[in-house]
This record gives structure tokens, sequence and C-alpha cells, in this order.
């Protein structure tokens, strides 16, 4: 394991299971992302932030966990805590195969795109 990620990661529990991270650079969030496989199989995605944003990413994180116990496709949330000696906050999610919304999107009629709004909008009600 490269040292850079003993040093950001070390803290995170699990951490040693990890066998792969790879750097996510796409997406429309400002969030540092990783893609995480341990050595199991199991993929995760791992999300950092300036640990000045420690509340607001609680709160987005007991969010996906209310929202998870629902019928909601969507990653479930495994893990929240600070890393990076209290510099960043992580939060650590099941991984969901597929294509992001910035490369489906353009594939989908305006029509689909509209319902696909009106969906999501009527999920959050």
């Amino acid at each position: 394991m490269d040292k850079g990620y003993i040093d950001l990661f070390g803290s995170i529990p699990r951490f040693n299971d990890w066998k792969e991270i790879s750097r996510i650079n796409k997406g429309w969030s400002t969030d540092e992302k990783y893609f995480i496989k341990n050595i199991d199989g199991e993929k995760f995605l791992l999300r950092l932030n300036n640990i000045s944003e420690f509340d607001k990413k609680k709160s987005e994180f007991d969010g996906i966990k209310l929202i998870n116990s629902t019928k909601i496709y969507m990653s479930k949330p495994i893990d929240f805590g600070t890393c990076c000696n209290n510099k960043k906050v992580y939060m650590v999610l099941t991984w969901i195969d597929g294509e992001s919304d910035e490369e489906a999107l353009p594939k989908l009629s305006e029509h689909e795109q509209y319902k696909l709004g009106i969906d999501g909008g009527n999920i959050l009600e």
C-alpha cells in the first residue's frame, strides 16, 4: 500500500482490509472521492471533506441512513468519522456499479430527463 494512503486513511476502521484505492475525479460534488476494494472483493466509496464540514457531512450521513430505510436503491452508509489527524471528515458508503449522471443523462431524451427529475422530487416529498 502506498505510504501516502497510510498517512491519509490509516486511522479509518478496516483500512487494513483495503487492497485497492483509486481517486475518482468526476461527479457533481466537491468531495474528494475514492473507489475502495477490500480483500474480500467488496467495493466502497470513500468521501473526504475538510473538518470544517463535519456538521454538514454528519447530517448528510444521517440522511443517507434515513433514506436507506426506504426501498430506494442507493449506496448504504457504512462508517463516518474523522481522519488525517482530525483535519478531514470521511464517510464510507457501499459502491454501486453503473454510469454516473454525467454519462447517463445525455443519453436520455429531454422527456426522460424531465420524468427522472419529477420522480426524484416525489421521492424527496
